[in-house]
């Protein structure tokens, strides 16, 4: 996925979770892996996940869940710096997507899902 290489995300700590606007595309650092998601003003995050089942086969399904969540015991959220379409229609894209399953490492994952919400 080379053309999003060089997209810029600014860190913010979850104690700073006013700097997160409706329809932002967020991430954070797992073990081995970012995973992405698109912000909600209501304090919650869509994303493709298996959680809370960790049921990958069968399992994995775009969900709405609590921004603490989604960012488990990260300290720190990147948001990506604002280039996308209209961040309301981004939360609006993903909202409609809400219980959609499948899940492919290389054609059909978080940031897959993300991204095309804005439009990316």
């Amino acid at each position: 996925m080379g053309k999003y290489n060089n997209m810029q995300f600014a860190r913010i700590t979850t104690n700073n979770l006013d700097a997160l606007g409706n329809g932002d595309i967020v991430r954070v650092r797992r073990i081995c892996y970012w995973h992405y998601g698109v912000f909600c003003k209501a304090g919650t995050v869509i994303h493709l996940t298996s959680y809370p089942d960790h049921i990958w086969s069968t399992g994995v399904k775009v969900k709405e869940t609590d921004l603490r969540d989604f960012a488990k015991s990260s300290e720190h959220i990147e948001v990506l710096c604002r280039v996308c379409t209209t961040l309301d229609t981004t939360a609006d894209k993903a909202r409609a997507r809400i219980g959609e399953s499948g899940y492919s490492l290389l054609k059909r994952n978080c940031k897959h899902f993300a991204f095309s919400c804005a439009g990316l």
